[in-house]
């Protein structure tokens, strides 16, 4: 269902920001500001606490103590390590990082991983992307004189475990939405270094397209902050995975650049994350070349796995929820397929594999707008462990709970009201569509989460000016010498009999002719 938004007052944007009555309407209706070049990111030190974590760490560089720091195998978490670990050594300090394996160690800090810390004599383990839940993990450091830090986004329970100090978006009063883990490691970076570093910047702008944050305020200003650095800088870790020389924006990075990352994390079975950390740190071109090579054959892989899990595993047939499992698939492409089914059919998600021990079920959850799904999972008796945020979360349940986890979450959903979606299009006329109005367009992204590409409504297109494709599959109607309008593999959907359409509409660069748009 389509509903039609009001642009009030676009004029007056227009007018006050100089830009055409197409991206003044998105303005108007979505109440957004314009960012120009002038940089809006808050201070670091607007996070409560963060005199006290930086003065804690360099207490700990004056005195020589050994510092871990313990993160995740999502490009998150890697962008997260990779932060820190280039800000110490920028301040010219030797540091211990760790991203865990996915099958061999789980989600988070353990009192396992403690034990081996404890061993190398650490006096300061950071815990970033994760640590807000570790409980156990905390209290045996902290009995073994190992202080703990805590950088994370994920929702806490009702009590914080007993780590010294943390550092989060929401509970440390810096915004009052969520921001990945790699932007608060960033804002740290930038208190430590007293100023920004390129590479930092450019990787809490990946994480934060990455981790599907909203893309509003502080995000937004962060990934703006990133693909100008991609743009203007040579970052060599980043340009060995773009293989097509794109130039980067949001899109590049989601559909290219973080899938590569995110692929090593989900398909190797051992350590082999940690490599991630020493390619986007490095500057030697051979050993940046060698581990893209690696990174490139582990999402190839990661591609073939996911295409043939999810061609298996859907059944086309969801009314509520979607909750598929495998016992033979990889848990690390849970993930990937839970957000394939939510996205086709607009459901929340759960998918599960068996683990390495043949006794669990471990699964990724993906929600869709106005469900929690962290609430969702917390309500069930049947789940072993869980953590997360309202959109994507992470469980894993007993084998023998399978049926009973199912029935018991099914029946939640049967008492959810899922309203059909609307989606909200903006009116334009024909002639509103140039080139210079889609540059301007550019000007109110990126695009993504919680500030998605708009969808524009031109009502009343006469039926006379649409044509057929040379092969009758797609449908055409030339507006301009800047813009054309193409339904792809409509061609046989024009009733000649019915005098005009409304058409919904997003604006695309036309690939083949410069200067040029196509709806």
């Amino acid at each position: 269902m389509y509903k039609a938004l009001e642009a009030i007052g676009y004029e007056e944007l227009m007018k006050k920001n100089h830009i055409s009555s197409l991206a003044a309407k998105v303005m108007a209706c979505r109440n957004i500001p314009f960012i120009n070049d002038k940089n809006c990111e808050k201070d670091a030190y607007e996070y409560n606490n963060m005199d006290k974590v930086v003065s804690k760490i360099l207490k700990c560089i004056s005195d020589k103590k050994k510092i871990m720091v313990y993160g995740d195998y999502d490009v998150d978490g890697i962008c997260s390590v990779s932060i820190l670990y280039r800000t110490f050594c920028l301040l010219n300090y030797d540091i211990g990082y760790y991203i865990p394996s996915r099958y061999k160690d789980g989600y988070g800090i353990t009192c396992e991983m403690v034990e081996e810390i404890s061993k190398k004599d650490y006096s300061l383990i950071i815990c970033v992307d994760n640590g807000i839940k570790a409980f156990e993990a905390i209290d045996l450091a902290k009995s073994k004189g190992i202080d703990v830090i805590v950088l994370d986004h994920h929702q806490k329970e009702d009590t914080y475990p007993n780590f010294d100090l943390y550092l989060h978006p929401e509970y440390s009063s810096f915004t009052n939405y969520n921001m990945c883990a790699a932007s608060v490691c960033y804002f740290l970076s930038k208190a430590l270094l007293a100023g920004n570093d390129y590479i930092c910047t450019c990787l809490a702008g990946i994480a934060t397209v990455g981790d599907v944050m909203p893309l509003i305020e502080q995000n937004k200003q962060l990934v703006i902050n990133a693909l100008n650095c991609l743009n203007k800088r040579k970052y060599k870790a980043i340009e060995a995975l773009n293989s097509d020389n794109k130039k980067y924006d949001e899109v590049v990075l989601g559909m290219s650049i973080i899938p590569k990352l995110n692929s090593v994390g989900r398909i190797c079975k051992g350590t082999n994350a940690n490599k991630l950390v020493k390619f986007l740190t490095s500057e030697n071109d051979k050993e940046i070349k060698e581990l893209a090579s690696f990174i490139e054959s582990c999402n190839l892989d990661r591609k073939n796995m996911t295409e043939q899990a999810f061609k298996a595993l859907d059944k086309n047939n969801y009314q509520k929820i979607i909750i598929e499992k495998s016992d033979d698939m990889l848990e690390g492409i849970n993930g990937i397929i839970a957000a394939r089914f939510s996205n086709k059919y607009h459901l929340p998600s759960i998918v599960f594999s068996l683990d390495e021990t043949q006794e669990f079920y471990k699964g990724s959850a993906r929600s869709i707008d106005g469900i929690n799904i962290v609430e969702l999972i917390s309500k069930n008796e049947f789940v072993y462990a869980f953590g997360g945020h309202k959109g994507a979360a992470g469980l894993t349940i007993k084998k023998d709970d399978y049926d009973n986890f199912v029935n018991q979450i099914t029946k939640e959903c049967d008492n959810i009201v899922y309203e059909e979606e609307i989606i909200e299009v903006i009116s334009i006329e024909k002639e509103e569509l140039t080139f210079k109005a889609y540059q301007d367009l550019l000007k109110l992204g990126p695009f993504g989460e919680g500030n998605e590409k708009p969808l524009f409504i031109i009502n009343n297109c006469d039926t006379k000016l649409f044509n057929k494709s040379k092969d009758g599959k797609h449908l055409l109607m030339n507006i301009s010498n800047e813009a054309g309008i193409v339904g792809f593999n409509m061609g046989s959907s024009i009733n000649k009999e019915i005098d005009s359409y409304n058409l919904v509409v997003k604006i695309e660069p036309n690939n083949m002719y410069q200067n040029k748009i196509t709806c």
